[in-house]
């Protein structure tokens, strides 16, 4: 008895690790008098569904009876169980009310063994625990972004593909290699751009089947592929073939839905998310966050004075306008767990208590960016800068462990955000406490291009006779000496000195 309702899949790569653990904790745990389902959790386009539907091929023939049910709303189990009694036949597959199907199915589960239940979608696990029986002599599983699972089930959470299983799922949908070839028999080229590719779309197994799809239906190539993919993301990330029947919904949409219900269900959440689409993807401090929080969103009178003063800004959308007016309060402490825990209810985010840090997925990054109008863009960019200057350590050596925390985010920041009047005393601290800091760690040309930029923006917005320019100009000439490149440097120290000289005196220490 079977009602699968997908084909198996060709190109399914790697996962073998996962599928063998399944197997095993199947099949090595007895369950006949305590029940407990296996949850597959992770974040949506991370081939949930995928790995169960290879999993019933790959070991259905030791059930009498591998069962599917979409689990994501009621309607869509009372229909499914409504099927599945259709499919084992029982005496009350016919019958007018729904509850009874029900009843009948949980009964058979209860009573019955041998059998292989598949439950996608289950997101509200309240839901799906009054579709099941307290007890059962089968074997469950289900697929859901939840992370947190209580005393209801065992958690198998599913992660991106390898580099290189990303890379050959990749070529095998594209076409570029046979569905069952190995990685090593695509050409050195075509290896070196999947592998590119790959890191790109985060290994992400939806977006690396739908640029395989895009590719082999366009026929264009990987270097095509990756070239179109730096400037239209949002485009080729909404793009979905016509005859994907198995996760139709492509990586755009998939989650820009769930932000939407993220954003309705917890503003501040989605603010959290906002500010991580700014940042670098791993190890994002949360004391960097709580700082984000505690500045409110701009509303619609600073964008008229960004306007007045010359900021560049265009007006938002009259909706968008209406959210930026609606502005939140800054958040307190508490709001920020019950953020999180939102969050990874939708496996959004990853955190890791220890290190008191979030992690975000690169593409959730994207979808979040190209979801924003560019002046929002900016202002979101804005804020993730601030939350990062308010967090910034003294650069001295006790500090460097907190440095580390921060340094990359830094960075990123740093490259988001464009140079206006209004931020320029924030992005000129950012930048040369920044640089400074990788000057000091002998990271010379990561720090070169900040400490460049720090010293244009003083000498433009405060005047090249201002202390702020002879302190830039100080900062830039120390690294250019720490490289030996002494006639870059002198000219600097030189005008350091007449500023000071002329705006402290001579005679000042």
């Amino acid at each position: 008895m079977w009602n699968i309702p997908f084909s198996r899949n060709p190109f399914f790569t790697g996962r073998e690790d996962l599928l063998e653990r399944l197997h095993t904790h199947l099949h090595t745990t007895r369950t006949i008098t305590v029940s407990q389902p296996l949850a597959i959790s992770g974040l949506g386009g991370i081939g949930k569904t995928q790995l169960v539907v290879e999993y019933a091929y790959r070991y259905g023939q030791a059930y009498q009876a591998v069962l599917w049910a979409r689990a994501e709303t009621s309607e869509a189990l009372n229909a499914s169980f409504t099927e599945i009694a259709s499919v084992l036949h029982l005496p009350q597959k016919e019958a007018q009310e729904q509850e009874v199907i029900v009843q009948a199915v949980k009964g058979w589960l209860r009573d019955t063994s041998g059998w292989l239940l598949l439950l996608d979608n289950a997101d509200d696990l309240n839901l799906v625990q009054s579709f099941l029986p307290p007890r059962f002599a089968g074997h469950l599983l289900l697929t859901t972004r939840a992370q947190i699972m209580g005393k209801f089930a065992r958690r198998l959470e599913v992660d991106t593909l390898t580099p290189e299983a990303g890379a050959l799922l990749l070529l095998r949908r594209a076409g570029l290699v046979e569905a069952n070839a190995v990685f090593k028999t695509a050409s050195p080229s075509d290896q070196s751009l999947a592998l590119a590719l790959t890191e790109e779309l985060g290994g992400l197994p939806l977006a690396l089947d739908q640029a395989g799809a895009y590719i082999e239906e366009t026929q264009c190539s990987l270097a095509d592929y990756q070239q179109h993919y730096q400037t239209r993301r949002a485009e080729l990330l909404a793009h979905r073939s016509m005859l994907v029947d198995d996760h139709p919904e492509p990586v755009l949409t998939t989650w820009s839905l769930s932000c939407a219900k993220v954003e309705e269900a917890n503003p501040t959440a989605a603010d959290v998310l906002r500010i991580c689409a700014f940042l670098a993807p791993d190890a994002i401090p949360e004391e960097v966050l709580l700082e984000a929080l505690k500045t409110p969103r701009p509303t619609s009178e600073e964008t008229d004075l960004e306007e007045e003063e010359g900021g560049g800004f265009s007006r938002l959308p009259s909706g968008q306008q209406k959210k930026l007016d609606s502005a939140r309060p800054p958040a307190k402490g508490g709001q920020m767990d019950k953020a999180v825990a939102l969050l990874r209810a939708y496996s959004l985010i990853q955190r890791h208590a220890q290190a008191k840090t979030l992690s975000i997925h690169r593409l959730v990054q994207v979808v979040l960016r190209e979801g924003l109008d560019e002046h929002s863009q900016r202002l979101w960019a804005e804020q993730a800068m601030r939350a990062i200057v308010a967090a910034l350590p003294a650069v001295v050596h006790e500090k460097w462990f907190q440095w580390e925390r921060i340094v990359l985010h830094a960075q990123v920041c740093v490259q988001q955000v464009k140079d206006n009047a209004r931020q320029s005393r924030e992005l000129t601290k950012l930048l040369q406490q920044t640089g400074w800091y990788l000057a000091e760690r002998a990271r010379y040309r990561e720090a070169e291009p900040l400490l460049e930029r720090a010293y244009r923006i003083s000498q433009r917005e405060r005047g090249t006779d201002h202390l702020d320019t002879a302190r830039d100009a100080l900062t830039l000439a120390y690294l250019y000496e720490s490289q030996g490149k002494y006639a870059q440097a002198e000219p600097l120290y030189v005008r350091a000195l007449a500023i000071r000289e002329q705006q402290l005196g001579a005679e000042h220490p």
